[in-house]
């Protein structure tokens, strides 16, 4: 899983919330050649596909009842998955009276029927254009300015959802930290511009091997990248480590001054747990990092493993 602000863009999801069929099918007609539409006739329905959908709108007939639109505004605005989603009110011309009521519940705007086409198609075009503008703003702060991975920021971020969820499942998690062997000798004889070549050239191999949609790559700090496998045991993560130090190796980066080999290597520290409350994301982190000192102390251009074991019994986690 990598953050790419370039990357081409997915077809906007919208949700539509009605109990009134024609209504339903009329915004379908106009909508489905350009966004895919999902549809729901109650509250609970509505939410289950927020929390199971990537929406970037939704439309909300104000003549839903139990709970009114409006209470179901209000559910949606404290919802995790659905608080920044524009949400715009469906609503006869002889209400607009009420389009007070509808920005105090937290709604973006309103579209009136009988339902204008160009209209429409304008306004919720406007709305899912400026919320694709606020997610490109967001995931450019999280990104490393030099190798365009997540930065480290985005990195704790994505650690902490991902071991919180792997909590939630009993399910293992496991943590590469990737180091370039002797980097600091590659940038005092070759120059910090081809330092930054290859830290990007680097960057880019490891991106390409790490091509889970649910891995993260990130850079860490300096020429230090670290990896979030989720759902992965230590022999799984312990592949992915070797292959990703054979890759780099066959690039064949020249370094002379490596005491290593005559081409760029890297070294990596793997740490695989099954989280509990009882711990936090440091304690895998410095697991992870722990396993690269030792990776480095016995020669560098290789992978170790869980230095120090956290150890599953049945009243959690514990240090060995």
């Amino acid at each position: 899983m990598t953050i790419t602000p370039n990357k081409k863009p997915k077809t906007p999801n919208i949700l539509i919330v009605s109990e009134k069929s024609d209504e339903i099918l009329r915004l379908n007609e106009i909508l489905q050649k350009q966004y895919k539409v999902y549809f729901a006739n109650t509250a609970e329905k509505a939410l289950d596909i927020t929390n199971s959908k990537n929406l970037d709108l939704i439309l909300l007939n104000t003549m839903l009842q139990e709970p009114h639109a409006y209470e179901l505004c209000k559910q949606l605005q404290t919802n995790e998955n659905s608080q920044n989603i524009p949400i715009l009110f469906l609503m006869p011309k002889a209400e607009t009276k009420a389009e007070d009521k509808i920005f105090t519940v937290g709604a973006s705007d309103y579209i009136t029927w009988p339902f204008n086409p160009v209209l429409v198609e304008a306004r919720i075009k406007n709305y899912i254009e400026l919320k694709q503008q606020r997610e490109f703003l967001k995931n450019l702060s999280s990104l490393d300015g030099l190798t365009h991975l997540a930065n480290r920021q985005r990195f704790e971020e994505i650690l902490y959802q991902e071991w919180w969820r792997a909590v939630r499942d009993n399910t293992e998690l496991s943590l590469l930290m990737i180091d370039i062997d002797y980097f600091r000798q590659y940038n005092e004889n070759y120059g910090y511009l081809a330092g930054d070549n290859c830290l990007k050239t680097i960057a880019s191999k490891l991106e390409i091997e790490l091509n889970r949609p649910s891995d993260l790559l990130a850079r860490y700090e300096g020429s230090q990248f670290v990896s979030i496998l989720p759902e992965t045991d230590k022999e799984g993560a312990l592949h992915v480590a070797n292959t990703l130090i054979q890759s780099i190796a066959k690039l064949k980066i020249p370094h002379e001054y490596s005491a290593t080999a005559d081409h760029v290597t890297i070294s990596i520290g793997v740490a695989s747990i099954v989280p509990s409350a009882l711990f936090h994301t440091e304690d895998l982190i410095t697991l992870a990092e722990n396993s690269l000192y030792e990776a480095k102390y016995e020669g560098r251009n290789k992978c170790k493993s869980d230095v120090n074991q956290l150890i599953n019994i049945e009243d959690g986690l514990f240090m060995s």
